[in-house]
């Protein structure tokens, strides 16, 4: 009854129109002096077997609007087995739906600062289970226009996540050419994928 459920706040001065909202998602625009661009506040399903219904959402939301994206949440689910830590590898399928999703949606992962796992199961050091579950992704065209923007992983002591800062290093839409604005690589690759005996031919 205390627990669950999604909240989104802002400062008076910050001009914010509610586009639409579920129970896995909060989407808005921010107005800013010179553009709008579109935050997006997200969980994914908790249950794996229905988390093809939070991509089947992504995916949708997708397809609302052209502006510049930022969409941060717990995804519940990582994006490559070093994001998991715990007992054995996390499911590929799992993975590559996510990476799916993220790649219909024309969303990427923005990188971070601070300690790779956001979630930790156990505090007991023989049963912990450790992921990279939260995060912030971004459309290319958001990333051109805050190209100093960073996500950081911040410490927290009573919650079993910890807090994501994402900050704005500079509010005014950058003057550098197309070549210097940092881009994108969507290729991910798993060292265990090279075990495999078709590898080679694939490859």
């Amino acid at each position: 009854g205390i627990s669950g459920g999604l909240a989104l706040l802002w400062k008076k001065d910050l001009d914010i129109s509610l586009n639409r909202f579920a129970s896995n998602f909060i989407d808005a625009n921010v107005h800013m002096p010179n553009y709008t661009w579109r935050f997006t506040g997200f969980y994914g399903h908790p249950d794996a077997s229905k988390r093809k219904y939070s991509w089947d959402s992504l995916r949708q939301l997708s397809t609302q609007s052209r502006l510049p994206w930022l969409c941060i949440g717990d995804y519940n689910e990582v994006l490559s087995q070093n994001e998991f830590q715990g007992f054995g590898p996390q499911n590929n399928w799992q993975i590559m739906n996510f990476r799916q999703a993220l790649m219909d949606s024309n969303l990427h992962d923005v990188g971070y600062e601070g300690f790779t796992y956001t979630w930790c199961h156990s505090r007991t050091y023989s049963k912990t289970i450790r992921a990279r579950l939260d995060r912030a992704c971004a459309t290319q065209d958001f990333v051109d226009l805050f190209p100093d923007s960073k996500l950081k992983h911040v410490h927290s002591i009573f919650s079993d996540h910890l807090p994501l800062v994402f900050s704005f290093e500079n509010f005014i839409k950058s003057s550098k050419t197309t070549n210097e604005v940092k881009k994108f690589k969507h290729f991910m690759v798993e060292a265990m994928w090279i075990k495999a005996d078709d590898c080679e031919n694939v490859i």
